[in-house]
């Protein structure tokens, strides 16, 4: 029947496929691509085909490598420590990238670096010796250079192309994840006389559209705008909120996921702690919603697992 993608007889059995592997992994199995970072799947149980998922945060927060450091583990079939990642994504699996600020060779030097342990700012200013050159960066440079990372850094994006070229790079490449960075520099041939708000959720309602049409998931990066008043407890951390200027982005996406660092926000009473990053679940479609707290080295733009002794990571989620 014309319009009708998938028969509800073949979506019963897709279904019943997913939760048998489920069953065969155990519980904390992952119904999606992980993401490398152990505490964050516990929560998303992964990046689930079909999904949109908003990857927000204040500039300079690290929500450019956050997405990084997950493209370098599901490209690698790696968790972010360099551990083979469980079940059928004990493989490499294509990524697709769509720079919209960043060009090609820097995301390079960002994940090479971050992989070899060493930090840019000192090879890009001779820091590095040759030792450390030979060792790290040569061992990392072997290994990405076989991943399965496909960047178009083309830049001004119509919402319409990106979509075309999406649908290429999945045909060609077999792509298994797309990342989208960021969603205010893609455009659209219709929207120049559209305001900001109203333009960007015809973007997004287009890219949510693509994430079902290709049939993998999507991260998009965005940059938030703080316009609200902050929160009860007098810091400027981020909230749902804070995507409402952006048009229907919170409603359009499945998961949404809040970054911040508590020693960049204003009266944060963990504003001590350098290495803290936190990952606010604030929307979760399909399953819990809460932080989780990750790890930040700053130095070499790399996020871990935050290992609380005793303390279970999801206990303490909304289900």
């Amino acid at each position: 029947m014309k319009g009708i993608r998938l028969t509800w007889r073949r979506a019963i059995t897709n279904t019943m496929g997913r939760i048998d592997r489920l069953f065969t992994f155990g519980p904390g199995g992952r119904s999606g691509l992980p993401t490398g970072l152990n505490t964050l799947d516990k929560v998303l149980q992964g990046l689930r085909k079909g999904e949109m998922i908003v990857l927000a945060a204040d500039p300079s927060m690290g929500k450019t490598a956050l997405a990084m450091n997950i493209v370098e583990c599901v490209a690698l079939g790696k968790d972010i420590y360099g551990r083979p990642m469980q079940g059928d994504h004990d493989r490499p699996h294509g990524v697709g990238i769509f720079s919209l600020v960043t060009s090609t060779e820097t995301l390079a030097m960002r994940m090479l670096c971050s992989l070899a342990g060493v930090s840019s700012f000192k090879v890009f200013n001779g820091y590095c010796s040759i030792k450390t050159m030979n060792q790290h960066l040569t061992r990392a440079a072997d290994e990405l250079a076989q991943a399965p990372i496909y960047v178009d850094d083309s830049g001004g994006f119509d919402v319409m192309d990106l979509r075309l070229r999406a649908r290429q790079m999945a045909r060609n490449y077999k792509v298994e994840l797309i990342v989208i960075d960021h969603l205010q520099s893609c455009n659209g041939r219709k929207l120049a006389t559209r305001n900001r708000p109203v333009a960007t959720s015809l973007v997004s309602k287009q890219i949510k559209v693509m994430a079902g049409e290709l049939n993998l998931p999507v991260i998009v990066l965005i940059r938030l705008d703080h316009t609200t008043e902050p929160c009860g407890d007098n810091t400027d951390r981020p909230t749902l909120a804070d995507l409402y200027g952006s048009g229907t982005i919170a409603q359009d996406a499945d998961v949404v996921l809040l970054l911040r660092r508590p020693c960049k926000i204003s009266g944060d009473p963990e504003s001590d702690d350098m290495r803290l990053a936190i990952v606010d679940v604030a929307k979760h479609r399909n399953g819990p919603t809460g932080e989780v707290r990750l790890d930040f080295d700053k130095a070499i733009m790399r996020f871990g697992d935050r290992i609380v002794p005793d303390i279970d990571p999801i206990a303490d989620l909304e289900l």
